[in-house]
């Protein structure tokens, strides 16, 4: 039973890798959660009552990986200027 749940709890942090190139992992997982890995995005910008939009920047500024979050969950992933 142990090793099992290992394995699983395992499994969750590679999920959650901030240096897996498919951050569409992140979808459903809690914005507070990726702040605590990637550190406080580049901006934030609220986009309607109900969401916000996270961004963070790489390379000078060419990449921009931009989270939506509604309620404090992750709904989407967008990029520009990378190679994932």
């Amino acid at each position: 039973m142990m090793v099992v749940l290992t394995f699983f709890l395992l499994q969750g942090c590679e999920l959650l890798s901030p240096l897996q190139s498919d951050n569409t992992a992140w979808e459903g997982q809690r914005i507070d959660d990726l702040i605590a890995s990637w550190g406080q995005p580049d901006r934030a910008k609220q986009l309607g009552i109900d969401y916000l939009a996270y961004t963070w920047t790489e390379n000078a500024g060419n990449c921009e990986k931009t989270f939506l979050a509604s309620d404090g969950l992750i709904t989407g992933y967008s990029s520009s200027g990378c190679n994932d």
